[in-house]
């Protein structure tokens, strides 16, 4: 039986999600063919990892509580510690499960290339390109998938232009404006600002959560996302087209994702062949042209027939109710059968890198 540990937590604004994906993953997988380890990283970097796999159905119970049921006195450990201890347990797979920096950037995925650990999902590259919104952006224009116009604008080019922004802001894109970090997920730090009084509380939220900001032309349409999967002998997939209509808010917010009754989402999508066809093939594309493996899900907003890509998340939520298993669910794959997807792609990888193919 393969053994697999669940990285959850970080040190991200998104740690409560990310432990509540991770319970979820560890309630899904199939205990048939996986035993299954559940490790916490605490938000200054210390790797809880308890003693002993579950092999039997796992019943309710907080990411907290399902490490004590396994190991009581579960020691708080250092990267290098943690890293042996894996290896010393000789873990098959690392399902990584822990949302923004850190987790989604390729820093983890790095520090598990270096040990030689098996794991999930994007390599290094396709981490560190997908979060970096800019830098996805201008590869998506290259490569022919309509964005939003936009500005880009570190913290020291702010200090020396902040005298003409508003000005090359109203003139280059226009409000309402979006304006947000580069390398958060879940519209972490997001504002969409409707006038220039507003501009300058927005740019403050979006540096509080890194030293790049990006401003982006506020397009207004049927907001879309569509995931795919990625098997080696298969190739890449598209999923069903999910469309997203907010309720607390006039777009996806935090709040709208993860508050009961936030968002409604539609899956397929109300929208007509045409249109769901050009979503998923720029969804494929957008994985395929930014390195990502295993699976992704890009963001994207309809208007007047055109969907523009807004961003592709590397480690999307993974909750029952989550997008991307959303979309799986209306393929016809169940949650647990996409959770062994997504492992066994890990380990069709690894044994494609050994046979040097």
């Amino acid at each position: 039986m393969m053994r697999v540990a669940v990285l959850m937590g970080g040190p991200s604004p998104e740690y409560k999600v990310s432990l509540d994906s991770g319970v979820q993953v560890c309630k899904n997988i199939d205990l048939k063919k996986y035993s299954v380890k559940p490790v916490i990283i605490s938000k200054d970097g210390r790797w809880q990892i308890p003693k002993g796999y579950y092999s039997r159905q796992i019943k309710d119970g907080s990411a907290e509580e399902l490490i004590k049921k396994l190991d009581p006195e579960t020691p708080a450990l250092p990267l290098g510690s943690a890293l042996s201890r894996l290896i010393e347990e000789e873990v098959d797979v690392v399902f990584i499960i822990i949302h923004g920096p850190y987790g989604e950037d390729g820093t983890l995925q790095g520090c598990l290339e270096i040990a030689k650990i098996n794991y999930t999902g994007s390599g290094v590259l396709g981490s560190a390109l997908a979060i970096d919104k800019p830098k996805a952006l201008e590869i998506f224009s290259f490569h022919k998938i309509p964005v939003p116009k936009f500005i880009h604008l570190s913290n020291k080019e702010f200090s020396r232009t902040k005298e003409t922004l508003d000005s090359k802001i109203k003139t280059s894109l226009g409000f309402p404006v979006v304006v947000k970090p580069t390398s958060q997920g879940s519209t972490v730090g997001i504002s969409i600002v409707e006038k220039e009084t507003e501009l300058n509380e927005a740019i403050k939220l979006a540096f509080s959560y890194g030293d790049e900001i990006i401003f982006e032309e506020f397009i207004k349409g049927v907001e879309l996302t569509c995931g795919v999967l990625e098997s080696v002998k298969e190739g890449i997939i598209p999923l069903p087209v999910t469309e997203i209509i907010p309720k607390v808010s006039t777009f996806f917010t935090y709040e709208a994702k993860y508050k009961k009754g936030g968002s409604e989402e539609i899956t397929p999508a109300r929208i007509d062949q045409k249109s769901t066809k050009m979503v998923q093939e720029f969804a494929v594309k957008a994985h395929q042209i930014l390195r990502c493996e295993g699976f992704s899900r890009t963001d994207f907003i309809l208007k007047n027939g055109i969907p523009y890509a807004l961003e592709t998340n590397t480690l999307p939520g993974m909750t029952e109710t989550s997008l991307l298993p959303q979309g799986a669910k209306a393929a016809g794959i169940s949650f647990s059968q996409l959770l062994d997807r997504i492992i066994t792609h890990a380990i069709e990888r690894k044994e494609k890198k050994r046979d040097g193919i």
